[in-house]
């Protein structure tokens, strides 16, 4: 498969594993003035889709373009009355696959951009990564950062070449601290927690719209 481009299939049975963030609630849909309203509050009543920034999962990566968690659940509810597979052609972080599953669907899911189909399949295989194995990365890391950047470690990793841009995003001293991060995280031999630090680290460095 191209490095460029993710397939994502998910089926019903993964249901019960993404429920763990979801703490049991349970949208309701009442239409008032033929505008239909989740939770209250009016499907369109947030065009900027800041609501994504504080929920669970969807809150995790910051994307200037997506839909919200509502705008997704209203279009299912209206749309795919029973079960069925949602495709969504333009994935991006995943919003409307994650909706898709929670609601009972299988969805299948294409993103062509690196990043975004990496942070859409961090959060749609979330559910696999126990956390005690997460947390079990978490001490090693700090250890390794603290004496790497005390002793003046020189960083393996390398900025990409050919990537020019008008300025620097990092000063030399973050810079060197930026690639020390990425060294331990390609140290990581578990697949899914390497991938969840890439993503966590990417989210924490980037100042969300």
């Amino acid at each position: 498969m191209p490095e460029r481009e993710a397939i994502v299939r998910y089926t019903e049975r993964h249901v019960q594993g993404v429920l763990f963030e979801t703490q049991g609630a349970t949208p309701t849909e009442v239409h008032t003035n033929g505008n239909t309203q989740l939770n209250g509050k009016a499907v369109f009543s947030d065009p900027a889709f800041t609501q994504n920034k504080s929920l669970p999962i969807h809150r995790w990566v910051p994307w200037i373009a997506g839909f919200s968690q509502d705008f997704v659940q209203d279009a299912l509810k209206r749309h795919l009355a029973e079960n069925g597979t949602v495709l969504d052609p333009f994935s991006g972080v995943g919003t409307t696959l994650i909706e898709s599953i929670l609601a009972g669907h299988s969805a299948v899911g294409f993103e062509i951009n690196p990043y975004a189909a990496l942070a859409c399949k961090v959060k749609l295989g979330a559910y696999g990564v126990k956390a005690a194995t997460l947390k079990d990365e978490i001490s090693p890391f700090r250890d390794f950062f603290q004496q790497a950047t005390e002793s003046h470690t020189q960083p393996r990793a390398v900025p990409l070449e050919g990537f020019r841009t008008r300025g620097d995003f990092y000063s030399p001293k973050v810079l060197t601290k930026v690639l020390l991060v990425q060294d331990f995280i390609s140290g990581i031999k578990n697949p899914g927690i390497c991938n969840l630090f890439r993503t966590a680290f990417k989210s924490v460095t980037t100042r969300p719209a």
